[in-house]
């Protein structure tokens, strides 16, 4: 089983329409990972066995009639802490919540898609407090560490989430983001980290104007199959774009003109990149140019003002959460 533990979602789910694998095989492998990494990496904080083993034996009835609800149908996942699943608590990170969690008595948008899409919930991960942090330190649940060196951070907020599909314990998981969420600990543990388009992914509650939900994913097919399935029409996000305008997996395979592609090493505030990691950047970009595409360096969007005011916008944040 441990080689299924890195395949990506796509192909598993080539195996279960072949009746290579069934996706109980693939849940029971996906929980004994789970239960064999958190000791050590700390990724999930609510562990819903029972619930993943009867859902991934209704996917697995479905592939056997030929009727899989989505391209990931029988796919095991699980829930970031601030999202809400119904009836399991939020702690949102923070250990003041811990007495008295907020449990929601409805699903947001992008648990309702892939329940609806027939993907198997193992449980809820970690984030750190408030989502404010780009570590994987919480006050609430303790620290989470890197798979691939425990002294290491995995990232936040997400970091629950990106450091259990590094490590194997399934292959695609939604996070959250507005200045990094998803895309810090997808760098960190080396995935592959989607932040869509404001409105894109409905969301729900609306926390925060700039926050969205996106995939976190071995591949980029897998993220492409995920956004299919999360950019679905939800009527509690009426900032949402209509639904449809995208094929994302099959725009894969389309052939594309060649892009203008900006390189930015520099964002004019914050810690100064390394220059190892300035090369890698450049190196990277280089590589995409003599694929045909063109590059334009960019200025610094940023400046230390702006960093100051993005401050004073988060103390704002959490001073109105914690009075909630």
């Amino acid at each position: 089983m441990d080689s299924l533990l890195h395949k990506s979602a796509l192909s598993l789910a080539r195996l279960y329409a072949a009746g290579e694998i069934s996706p109980v095989e693939m849940t029971e492998a996906a929980l004994a990972r789970q239960a064999e990494i958190d000791p050590v990496l700390n990724t999930s904080y609510l562990q819903t066995p029972d619930l993943a083993l009867s859902q991934a034996a209704a996917s697995e009835k479905r592939w056997w009639a030929g009727k899989p609800l989505s391209a990931l149908d029988g796919i095991p996942t699980t829930i970031k802490d601030g999202l809400w699943w119904r009836d399991y608590p939020v702690y949102r990170g923070f250990a003041g919540n811990r007495d008295k969690p907020m449990v929601p008595t409805e699903n947001a948008p992008v648990t309702d898609r892939m329940l609806e899409g027939g993907m198997v919930m193992l449980g809820k991960t970690t984030m750190c407090d408030f989502g404010m942090l780009a570590s994987g330190y919480s006050s609430g649940h303790g620290v989470t560490r890197n798979p691939h060196d425990i002294a290491c951070t995995p990232g936040g907020s997400s970091s629950g989430a990106a450091a259990a599909v590094a490590a194997g314990a399934y292959p695609v998981v939604v996070g959250t983001d507005i200045v990094g969420s998803i895309r810090l600990p997808a760098a960190f543990c080396g995935l592959f980290g989607f932040k869509p388009s404001q409105g894109r992914v409905p969301y729900y509650p609306p926390a925060s104007p700039a926050l969205v939900a996106g995939p976190m994913t071995r591949n980029v097919a897998d993220a492409a199959a995920m956004m299919d399935l999360l950019t679905q029409t939800d009527r509690r996000d009426f900032t949402a774009m209509p639904a449809g305008q995208e094929r994302f997996l099959e725009s894969l395979d389309a052939d594309s003109s060649p892009l203008t592609l900006g390189l930015s090493t520099d964002l004019g505030s914050g810690v100064s990149i390394e220059p190892e990691v300035a090369a890698t950047i450049e190196s990277a970009a280089r590589q995409l140019e003599t694929q045909g595409h063109q590059l334009r360096t960019l200025t610094a969007p940023l400046t230390p003002s702006d960093l100051s005011a993005g401050e004073t916008l988060y103390q704002c944040r959490v001073h109105n959460e914690l009075l909630q």
